[in-house]
């Protein structure tokens, strides 16, 4: 079951997370990382925009909000959070 409810007090933490999209990533790419496995290795070429999606994903975890939220829908459309109990938590650029 999908749940579009704000989180409210629930803490929520890394090891919650089932996946981390990012929708949109320069105007074209959708990108799903699974997170949950104990590993994850992300192989590509250059140019692949590895780092970008890693220094989102590292924006997202730190809770640096304002350097997140300075993106713009050219740059990034849609972040899409699932965890393990089904909440899904999705922040919209426009």
């Amino acid at each position: 079951m999908e749940s579009n409810e704000p989180i409210t007090n629930e803490s929520k933490t890394i090891s919650d997370l089932k996946s981390f999209a990012i929708h949109g990533l320069f105007g074209y790419k959708d990108i799903v990382l699974p997170l949950d496995q104990a590993v994850l290795i992300l192989i590509a070429e250059n140019g692949a925009v590895k780092t970008n999606i890693l220094n989102i994903l590292y924006q997202f975890l730190t809770k640096n909000l304002p350097k997140l939220f300075l993106l713009d829908e050219e740059y990034v459309k849609c972040l899409c959070l699932k965890f393990k109990d089904n909440t899904n938590v999705k922040i919209l650029f426009q």
